[in-house]
């Protein structure tokens, strides 16, 4: 979870679990923030990516997470800011990893061309927003399914609307329920627990 939420999001998942039965997997996510307005802003940074995680052990009550969900953001306009380059963000994280602060990373609101690059640096799972009425994200997964990676879906509502776009919609051809698609690889040893993220709705 990210957000002005965060910290009481992940005491209520402390407070209710806690200790937390074997097997769960908690994973969460970083790379954004809010203003006072309540819109996002990017924190990228690798400071702001380290507190992230940081904050996020602490306020669980774990000493690692099953994965963060890198979320990337467009710079905000008209800022002075440079964005910060993916390589740099995920160096960042993966540095977290060989600290044993994470075990996997995963990237979320990711465009095809930036799964692309994060194949080539580490990524075990990618994020996005996909579901019957929004189908953005189709290049995405079919990436994902040629490259035997984990494709999570979110945002996915069924309801009356989209039951009716269903009977509208032609097929997908590429398979969000196979079995690299449901779990990430670095989760297969832990596939009989249960995986938490804390960043859904975020």
């Amino acid at each position: 979870m990210q957000g002005p939420g965060r910290r009481w999001v992940n005491e209520l998942i402390r407070e209710t679990l806690a200790p937390y039965p074997a097997g769960l997997r908690i994973v969460s996510k970083v790379g954004g923030r809010r203003d006072d307005a309540g819109a996002w802003l990017p924190a990228q940074r690798s400071d702001e990516l380290r507190a992230g995680v940081e904050e996020n052990l602490v306020t669980l009550g774990v000493e690692s997470l099953a994965a963060v969900n890198l979320r990337l953001m467009d710079p905000v306009a008209g800022g002075s800011a440079p964005s910060v380059p993916l390589a740099e963000q995920l160096g960042t994280v993966e540095d977290l990893r060989g600290e044993g602060k994470i075990e996997a990373i995963n990237i979320s609101s990711a465009a095809r061309s930036v799964v692309e690059e994060a194949l080539e640096l580490v990524l075990a799972c990618v994020q996005n927003a996909f579901s019957i009425m929004q189908r953005d994200a189709l290049d995405v997964l079919e990436l994902c399914s040629e490259r035997d990676i984990a494709f999570v879906p979110r945002s996915i509502r069924w309801d009356r609307r989209s039951r009716a776009a269903l009977s509208r919609s032609p097929p997908i051809r590429t398979s969000v329920a196979s079995p690299r698609s449901t779990a990430c690889r670095s989760h297969r040893s832990h596939s009989h627990g249960c995986c938490m993220s804390t960043g859904t709705f975020s």
